[in-house]
């Protein structure tokens, strides 16, 4: 790891509100998205390794938490139990657009980095998701 701290998995569950039941330490480093945000990161900001600023350093951990949330959230629906019944109790979970959520991940990823002033930080280029942000009505609707 470049600069993600040990325990990142736990602020990462946090920021989906989930417990390591919903999402293990494995989900989240399996198709190895901690490496996929550090270099994305680094892509964005080459000059990490002179920031001295703590605040900073948060920030730059920050953005590549929030880039794994984002990369996360595609493969959630199919992880995560929407219902959940037992023999004697039976509960739905709040529905949840994740694309909506991811969008709001790469929104956070953005600003984080926008706090980053001691080192230059290049801009991003917008991500096919969000370019595609027309609703369309069923056909034959």
């Amino acid at each position: 790891m470049l600069f993600l701290t040990p325990g990142y998995e736990k602020r990462v569950r946090g920021k989906f509100g989930l417990d390591e039941i919903d999402l293990t330490d494995d989900d989240i480093n399996n198709p190895k998205f901690p490496e996929l945000a550090e270099k994305t990161v680094v892509k964005r900001v080459p000059m990490y390794a002179s920031i001295t600023d703590e605040v900073e350093l948060f920030y730059l951990e920050e953005a590549a938490i929030n880039y794994i949330c984002y990369k996360l959230c595609p493969s959630l629906p199919r992880r995560l139990n929407i219902e959940v019944k037992t023999l004697d109790t039976t509960w739905k979970k709040e529905k949840i657009d994740w694309a909506k959520l991811a969008e709001y991940f790469l929104g956070e990823f953005e600003s984080a980095l926008g706090n980053i002033e001691s080192v230059e930080v290049a801009g991003g280029s917008p991500d096919i998701a969000g370019v595609i942000v027309h609703e369309y009505d069923p056909i034959g609707g």
